[in-house]
């Protein structure tokens, strides 16, 4: 008998159906049985709130062969997956959740599985995210919102989305290909914004990334997520990318602050007189007096020429800036 009770005692411990990671102010419920985040709670606004959420990382056209969830001693949460993909070809795919003081943070870690001689695969690798049943979110990301081609009307990309996520069905590059290239964004953020609690949930992925090439894919379900492709997959090299689960006031700017803060030599210039020249400018046939007080109090500092006369260096430099 006591035998019998001992076993059914360490049933119900490995039975146990959701992890949670704390950190930042959120807390992040897992799914043991197959490493799906379920839901995101918070009290950052002083109301306890709960968001109904399906999150997890993929590659596509994979099917999971094993599955092994633990916690980890810094009270985070790991799962190692074994995933098999339609060509019969697999690889080891490693997610840890680890808490810190103003986030979640989320490392994939994937490995492709067989002899080093294997022939490299790709799949694109998704990182998802669904709040399943929360109404009345908002959408925002650093987005340009302008499609030249289609031509749209002008949407202010300060605006988040209202309504429904996605201002159409939308894909936007991370990146620029060339300047009349709409539809992308200049840095890997996703933020859900709940206007009725004033709060914000930010997916944010890690600067010192390297994708080889990545879309933020938007549809009308309360889901996005972010596709990373082309990246080769085998025995002989590792793929690793980082992101961070933010939880901030119910607006976009909180969010782009937390990146800043985290990789500041991404967006702090190395030219220490770089504000001799940092300011209002203009693109302009005018070549004349651009040192009157109005354009002084607006910062004003550059005008690029656009008269054609020195097409070949694109403009002027001010006088105020060195070599550098």
């Amino acid at each position: 008998m006591l035998i019998f009770f001992l076993l059914c005692l360490l049933g119900s411990i490995n039975s146990q159906d959701v992890y949670t990671v704390s950190g930042g102010n959120l807390v992040l419920s897992i799914s043991s049985k197959t490493g799906v985040i379920s839901s995101i709670s918070t009290q950052f606004s002083g109301t306890n709130l709960t968001y109904e959420v399906q999150g997890y990382t993929n590659l596509i056209n994979t099917d999971t062969a094993n599955i092994q969830i633990s916690p980890t001693s810094d009270g985070g949460v790991q799962l190692s997956r074994t995933l098999m993909h339609i060509s019969g070809t697999s690889c080891r795919v490693v997610e840890t959740f680890l808490p810190t003081k103003t986030s979640i943070h989320w490392s994939v870690s994937i490995e492709g599985l067989g002899s080093f001689t294997s022939s490299p695969w790709t799949t694109p690798v998704e990182t998802f995210f669904s709040f399943t049943t929360a109404s009345k979110l908002q959408f925002w990301a650093p987005w340009d919102r302008m499609s030249y081609y289609a031509k749209t009307p002008y949407v202010d990309p300060l605006l988040p989305s209202d309504g429904h996520l996605g201002w159409w069905t939308g894909e936007y590059l991370y990146g620029v290909q060339y300047a009349t290239n709409g539809d992308q964004i200049v840095s890997p953020i996703a933020t859900i914004i709940d206007p009725t609690n004033n709060v914000g949930i930010s997916l944010i992925l890690s600067l010192e990334d390297t994708p080889i090439d990545m879309w933020l894919l938007l549809s009308e379900n309360n889901s996005f997520k972010f596709q990373r492709l082309n990246h080769r997959i085998w025995s002989a090299g590792e793929w690793n990318f980082e992101m961070d689960l933010v939880v901030h006031e119910g607006d976009w700017r909180p969010a782009l602050g937390w990146i800043v803060n985290k990789y500041p030599d991404f967006y702090q210039p190395v030219v220490s007189n770089v504000a001799d020249a940092c300011g209002g400018g203009s693109y302009s046939y005018y070549l004349g007096n651009l040192t009157d007080p109005k354009y002084q109090n607006m910062d004003y500092k550059l005008n690029w020429d656009l008269s054609g006369r020195f097409f070949s260096i694109y403009g002027n430099v001010p006088s105020t800036c060195s070599t550098q």
